[in-house]
């Protein structure tokens, strides 16, 4: 999973093993072959480092890599002015897999731009959109991370609904 900033890579890796589950932050000079199933790198690593693209082409064909998570994919446009590498993100294109983007906060008016910065491509190719609205009451700005973690529960209930079912974009 490709996150938008480093201080989240290694804080989900200490969530994840708090929960029990198994995960690595890639670093450069990272062995070949993780340990575990569910890898973390900043997005400046992914977009910049030839040595992750080796490390993911790797897996893939070793059989051992299902798909790239960009989280916060909006990121590459709303501060390309002040992180001009993560315009390279599009280079994990080159690791022939599903690339999943991940955002909250893209409008619509974007999309073009987010396609045309991932070399994404059109409907006609496999390019769909899940969108789906959060029904939830206005909370005050905390860290609530109980709630947030029910509603990526739904989030990912409905996309994995969506694809399984192989049609619906939008619930």
């Amino acid at each position: 999973m490709v996150l938008a900033f480093r201080a989240l890579t290694a804080d989900l890796v200490k969530r994840c093993r708090l929960l029990g589950l198994p995960c690595s932050a890639w670093e450069a000079g990272a062995s070949a072959t993780p340990a575990s199933r569910l890898v973390f790198v900043s997005a400046e690593a992914a977009a910049c480092n030839d040595d992750f693209l080796t490390f993911a082409a790797h897996l893939q064909t070793q059989d051992r890599l299902d798909r790239i998570v960009v989280d916060e994919c909006h990121v590459p446009l709303t501060a390309a002015s002040y992180r001009r590498q993560l315009a390279y993100l599009y280079r994990l294109r080159a690791v022939p897999c599903p690339l999943v983007l991940l955002t909250g906060t893209l409008p619509p008016s974007m999309q073009t731009e987010l396609e045309e910065t991932f070399l994404l491509g059109s409907a006609a190719q496999g390019l769909r959109y899940i969108r789906a609205l959060i029904d939830r009451p206005p909370r005050p700005m905390s860290r609530h991370w109980s709630g947030l973690r029910s509603r990526r529960q739904r989030g990912v209930a409905i996309a994995r609904r969506c694809l399984l079912s192989g049609g619906g974009v939008s619930e």
